[in-house]
Protein backbone atom coordinates (compact mmCIF):
# COMPACT_ATOMS: atom_id res chain seq x y z
CA UNK A 1 0.00 0.00 0.00
CA UNK A 2 1.27 3.40 -0.92
CA UNK A 3 0.21 7.10 -0.26
CA UNK A 4 -1.43 6.59 2.82
CA UNK A 5 -0.79 8.19 6.09
CA UNK A 6 -2.06 6.74 8.95
CA UNK A 7 -3.47 7.51 12.48
CA UNK A 8 -3.24 5.30 15.44
CA UNK A 9 -6.39 3.81 16.77
CA UNK A 10 -7.53 5.14 19.82
CA UNK A 11 -6.61 3.05 23.02
CA UNK A 12 -9.40 1.31 24.46
CA UNK A 13 -10.97 2.70 27.73
CA UNK A 14 -10.06 6.11 26.33
CA UNK A 15 -13.45 7.76 24.23
CA UNK A 16 -13.26 9.08 20.82
CA UNK A 17 -15.37 12.30 19.87
CA UNK A 18 -16.45 13.79 17.03
CA UNK A 19 -14.59 16.69 17.23
CA UNK A 20 -10.83 14.87 17.24
CA UNK A 21 -9.37 16.42 14.07
CA UNK A 22 -7.97 13.08 12.76
CA UNK A 23 -9.34 9.88 12.59
CA UNK A 24 -8.28 6.24 10.61
CA UNK A 25 -6.66 7.71 7.57
CA UNK A 26 -5.70 11.79 7.80
CA UNK A 27 -5.63 13.30 3.68
CA UNK A 28 -5.12 11.54 1.06
CA UNK A 29 -6.52 7.75 0.65
CA UNK A 30 -3.89 5.32 -1.70
CA UNK A 31 -3.71 2.20 -2.52
CA UNK A 32 -2.19 0.15 -4.74
CA UNK A 33 -5.32 -0.08 -7.52
CA UNK A 34 -7.37 2.64 -5.69
CA UNK A 35 -6.19 6.14 -5.78
CA UNK A 36 -8.34 9.33 -3.84
CA UNK A 37 -10.46 11.54 -7.03
CA UNK A 38 -12.57 13.52 -4.68
CA UNK A 39 -13.38 14.48 -1.25
CA UNK A 40 -16.18 16.96 0.23
CA UNK A 41 -17.38 17.19 3.84
CA UNK A 42 -21.20 17.35 4.99
CA UNK A 43 -20.93 17.65 8.78
CA UNK A 44 -19.60 14.94 10.34
CA UNK A 45 -19.86 12.68 7.43
CA UNK A 46 -17.07 12.73 4.22
CA UNK A 47 -17.98 12.02 0.85
CA UNK A 48 -15.08 10.45 -0.80
CA UNK A 49 -14.54 8.63 -4.44
CA UNK A 50 -11.83 6.58 -4.97
CA UNK A 51 -10.66 5.52 -8.53
CA UNK A 52 -9.85 2.29 -9.18
CA UNK A 53 -6.45 1.76 -11.56
CA UNK A 54 -3.98 0.55 -13.13
CA UNK A 55 -1.09 -1.31 -10.78
CA UNK A 56 1.95 0.38 -10.48
CA UNK A 57 5.58 -1.07 -10.06
CA UNK A 58 5.92 -1.84 -6.94
CA UNK A 59 9.50 -1.38 -5.04
CA UNK A 60 10.99 -4.23 -2.40
CA UNK A 61 14.19 -3.93 -0.36
CA UNK A 62 17.12 -6.87 -0.75
CA UNK A 63 19.12 -8.02 1.58
CA UNK A 64 21.18 -4.99 1.60
CA UNK A 65 18.59 -2.63 1.87
CA UNK A 66 18.68 -1.39 -2.15
CA UNK A 67 15.13 -1.23 -2.89
CA UNK A 68 14.74 -3.51 -5.85
CA UNK A 69 12.33 -2.67 -8.83
CA UNK A 70 10.11 -5.85 -9.83
CA UNK A 71 10.62 -6.66 -13.54
CA UNK A 72 8.18 -9.30 -14.10
CA UNK A 73 4.64 -8.19 -15.28
CA UNK A 74 2.73 -7.23 -12.19
CA UNK A 75 -0.72 -8.85 -12.19
CA UNK A 76 -3.60 -6.80 -14.29
CA UNK A 77 -6.43 -4.79 -12.57
CA UNK A 78 -9.69 -6.78 -13.78
CA UNK A 79 -9.82 -4.51 -17.43
CA UNK A 80 -13.46 -3.66 -16.54
CA UNK A 81 -13.09 -1.88 -13.55
CA UNK A 82 -9.84 0.46 -14.42
CA UNK A 83 -11.35 3.34 -14.44
CA UNK A 84 -14.96 2.50 -12.27
CA UNK A 85 -15.67 5.49 -9.51
CA UNK A 86 -16.55 4.18 -6.34
CA UNK A 87 -18.63 6.58 -3.95
CA UNK A 88 -17.87 6.15 -0.07
CA UNK A 89 -19.78 8.54 2.69
CA UNK A 90 -17.71 7.86 5.84
CA UNK A 91 -16.79 9.75 9.47
CA UNK A 92 -13.34 9.97 10.06
CA UNK A 93 -13.60 9.90 13.61
CA UNK A 94 -16.21 7.80 15.86
CA UNK A 95 -16.72 6.04 18.70
CA UNK A 96 -15.40 2.42 19.16
CA UNK A 97 -19.39 1.33 18.81
CA UNK A 98 -19.25 2.94 15.19
CA UNK A 99 -16.14 2.10 13.75
CA UNK A 100 -17.38 0.27 10.74
CA UNK A 101 -18.53 4.28 9.59
CA UNK A 102 -14.59 4.90 9.37
CA UNK A 103 -12.64 3.65 6.23
CA UNK A 104 -9.79 1.18 7.43
CA UNK A 105 -6.44 0.67 5.79
CA UNK A 106 -7.04 -2.78 6.05
CA UNK A 107 -9.66 -2.51 3.89
CA UNK A 108 -8.00 -1.14 0.81
CA UNK A 109 -5.00 -3.79 1.14
CA UNK A 110 -7.67 -6.20 0.98
CA UNK A 111 -9.33 -4.04 -2.02
CA UNK A 112 -5.78 -3.93 -3.83
CA UNK A 113 -4.90 -7.96 -3.55
CA UNK A 114 -9.32 -8.38 -5.00
CA UNK A 115 -8.15 -6.31 -7.73
CA UNK A 116 -4.87 -8.39 -8.47
CA UNK A 117 -6.22 -11.14 -8.39
CA UNK A 118 -9.72 -11.62 -9.93
CA UNK A 119 -9.49 -14.86 -10.78
CA UNK A 120 -9.38 -16.24 -7.15
CA UNK A 121 -13.33 -14.45 -7.01
CA UNK A 122 -14.65 -14.51 -10.05
CA UNK A 123 -17.37 -16.90 -10.82
CA UNK A 124 -17.85 -17.78 -6.70
CA UNK A 125 -20.04 -16.85 -3.98
CA UNK A 126 -18.07 -14.38 -1.32
CA UNK A 127 -19.33 -13.37 2.05
CA UNK A 128 -18.09 -10.33 3.33
CA UNK A 129 -17.65 -10.38 7.53
CA UNK A 130 -17.28 -6.88 9.47
CA UNK A 131 -17.87 -5.02 6.08
CA UNK A 132 -18.11 -1.86 7.73
CA UNK A 133 -18.36 0.61 4.17
CA UNK A 134 -18.60 -2.43 2.24
CA UNK A 135 -15.72 -1.59 -0.15
CA UNK A 136 -14.30 -5.21 -0.71
CA UNK A 137 -17.97 -6.55 -1.43
CA UNK A 138 -18.17 -3.69 -4.13
CA UNK A 139 -15.41 -4.47 -5.40
CA UNK A 140 -15.58 -8.34 -5.44
CA UNK A 141 -19.09 -7.72 -7.22
CA UNK A 142 -17.28 -5.51 -9.87
CA UNK A 143 -15.23 -8.23 -10.68
CA UNK A 144 -17.30 -10.76 -11.86
CA UNK A 145 -18.53 -12.81 -8.77
CA UNK A 146 -21.86 -15.16 -8.74
CA UNK A 147 -23.15 -13.86 -5.54
CA UNK A 148 -21.96 -11.40 -3.03
CA UNK A 149 -23.27 -11.77 0.82
CA UNK A 150 -21.86 -8.19 2.65
CA UNK A 151 -22.53 -8.41 6.52
CA UNK A 152 -21.57 -6.40 9.59
CA UNK A 153 -22.32 -6.64 13.24
CA UNK A 154 -23.61 -2.81 13.11
CA UNK A 155 -27.27 -2.15 12.03
CA UNK A 156 -26.32 1.28 11.65
CA UNK A 157 -23.28 0.26 9.23
CA UNK A 158 -25.81 -2.08 6.99
CA UNK A 159 -27.71 1.04 6.46
CA UNK A 160 -25.06 3.11 5.56
CA UNK A 161 -23.60 0.19 3.11
CA UNK A 162 -27.07 -0.42 1.95
CA UNK A 163 -27.06 3.28 0.36
CA UNK A 164 -23.54 2.85 -0.88
CA UNK A 165 -24.20 -0.38 -2.73
CA UNK A 166 -27.36 1.55 -4.61
CA UNK A 167 -25.37 4.44 -5.22
CA UNK A 168 -22.59 2.43 -6.50
CA UNK A 169 -24.93 0.90 -8.89
CA UNK A 170 -24.45 -2.96 -7.02
CA UNK A 171 -28.24 -3.39 -5.44
CA UNK A 172 -27.52 -6.88 -6.14
CA UNK A 173 -25.47 -7.19 -3.36
CA UNK A 174 -27.37 -9.13 0.03
CA UNK A 175 -26.25 -6.49 2.22
CA UNK A 176 -27.33 -7.03 6.00
CA UNK A 177 -26.68 -7.53 9.88
CA UNK A 178 -24.84 -10.79 10.93
CA UNK A 179 -23.70 -11.24 14.99
CA UNK A 180 -20.89 -13.83 15.24
CA UNK A 181 -22.32 -15.28 18.29
CA UNK A 182 -25.57 -15.98 16.81
CA UNK A 183 -25.16 -16.97 13.78
CA UNK A 184 -28.48 -17.90 11.58
CA UNK A 185 -29.18 -21.70 11.02
CA UNK A 186 -27.62 -24.03 8.54
CA UNK A 187 -31.10 -25.19 7.60
CA UNK A 188 -34.39 -23.66 8.24
CA UNK A 189 -33.51 -20.25 8.26
CA UNK A 190 -35.13 -18.43 5.45
CA UNK A 191 -33.64 -14.51 5.84
CA UNK A 192 -31.32 -13.57 3.57
CA UNK A 193 -27.95 -13.90 5.64
CA UNK A 194 -29.65 -17.67 6.43
CA UNK A 195 -30.12 -18.41 2.91
CA UNK A 196 -26.71 -17.16 1.78
CA UNK A 197 -24.25 -17.36 3.97
CA UNK A 198 -23.84 -21.09 4.74
CA UNK A 199 -23.39 -21.46 0.50
CA UNK A 200 -20.27 -19.17 0.37
CA UNK A 201 -17.50 -20.66 -1.21
CA UNK A 202 -15.50 -17.53 0.17
CA UNK A 203 -14.79 -15.36 3.21
CA UNK A 204 -13.18 -12.20 3.04
CA UNK A 205 -12.67 -9.71 6.24
CA UNK A 206 -10.06 -6.70 7.09
CA UNK A 207 -9.15 -5.33 10.14
CA UNK A 208 -12.09 -6.85 11.84
CA UNK A 209 -11.36 -7.84 15.62
CA UNK A 210 -10.42 -5.50 18.22
CA UNK A 211 -11.01 -7.66 21.56
CA UNK A 212 -10.79 -11.62 22.60
CA UNK A 213 -14.29 -11.95 22.74
CA UNK A 214 -14.78 -10.84 18.87
CA UNK A 215 -11.78 -12.87 17.84
CA UNK A 216 -13.18 -16.09 19.48
CA UNK A 217 -16.89 -15.54 18.06
CA UNK A 218 -14.98 -14.98 14.66
CA UNK A 219 -12.84 -18.39 14.62
CA UNK A 220 -16.12 -19.99 16.09
CA UNK A 221 -18.06 -18.56 12.81
CA UNK A 222 -15.16 -19.61 10.38
CA UNK A 223 -14.92 -22.87 11.87
CA UNK A 224 -18.80 -23.93 11.52
CA UNK A 225 -18.76 -22.08 7.80
CA UNK A 226 -15.75 -23.84 6.70
CA UNK A 227 -16.53 -27.51 7.85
Amino acid sequence: ISGIPLMAKQPFGEEETESDASGDISGIVEADGLELEAEQSEGRWQHSVLVVRPPKLVGVEDGDGDLDISRRPLPLVQGNCVGTRIQLRRRERTDLQRVGLQLWAGALVLSGWLLSRPSLVQGRTICELGAGLGLCSLLAWRLGVRSVLCTDGSAEAVANCRELLQQNDAAGVVCDVLEWERPPAKIGDTSSVGSSLWDAEILIAADVVYDVAASEALASLVAKLLH
